[in-house]
């Protein structure tokens, strides 16, 4: 099992589960122009968390008061709870859900974070893994649209949403239309975030209306 280090914190994981999240997920959402909008000390959702980076991250730079990992793969499990146990973590909790099918409405958050799967087609060479698809495959943006049904529903008053997303995929005006009814767009930050390859990706910060 490999590990990622955010300061004095160990986030146990295998390969095959980061999406991106010691890349241009931990580099997105320490970007002060993104942390600036999170409050301390709150309650944090980490939706599609894979093995928890982004949350983690947010737990260790003192944005956490409890962290609820939340993803449609069990086998996360493992590698949440060796984190977890390693660290001496008691305000982390991990539920298997597929977007918020699993998680129940008396949970209320000040923020939601996450970085989805991007891509609304197959990609034409297909996949060289279960996970690798799972990972970046939206197809037709049915998560993010499911996601936006159900959203404010789990938020505080004026809790916010913050996206991370590849601009090849699903796009900034995706985004708009899916949330605008419930939703207002706080900021946009296109980046590549330290990623070598040819994407570049933004991150929305969304709050509740």
């Amino acid at each position: 099992m490999e590990t990622f280090d955010i300061d004095d914190l160990k986030v146990f994981y295998e390969k095959r589960f980061d999406g991106g999240g010691t890349t241009f997920g931990f580099n997105a959402i320490t970007k002060p122009i993104i942390t600036d909008y999170i409050q301390d000390f709150g309650d944090v959702l980490e939706m599609c968390s894979g093995p928890g980076f982004i949350g983690y991250t947010l737990l260790e730079r003192k944005k956490v008061k409890r962290l609820v990992l939340s993803d449609i793969n069990i086998d996360l499990y493992p590698s949440i709870q060796e984190t977890n146990q390693f660290n001496k973590l008691q305000n982390v909790e991990f539920i298997l859900s597929d977007c918020f099918d699993g998680i129940s409405e008396e949970n209320k958050f000040d923020i939601i974070v996450s970085n989805p799967p991007h891509f609304k087609t197959l990609r034409p060479d297909g996949y060289r893994s279960r996970e690798e698809k799972l990972i970046s495959l939206d197809f037709d943006m049915e998560f993010h649209k499911k996601f936006f049904d159900s959203a404010q529903k789990f938020l505080k008053p004026n809790g916010k949403i913050i996206l991370i997303e590849n601009c090849d995929g699903v796009t900034e005006k995706d985004i708009r239309v899916l949330s605008k009814e419930h939703f207002t767009v706080e900021i946009v930050d296109y980046d590549s975030y330290g990623w070598q390859g040819k994407s570049t990706f933004y991150t929305i910060v969304l709050t509740i209306r």
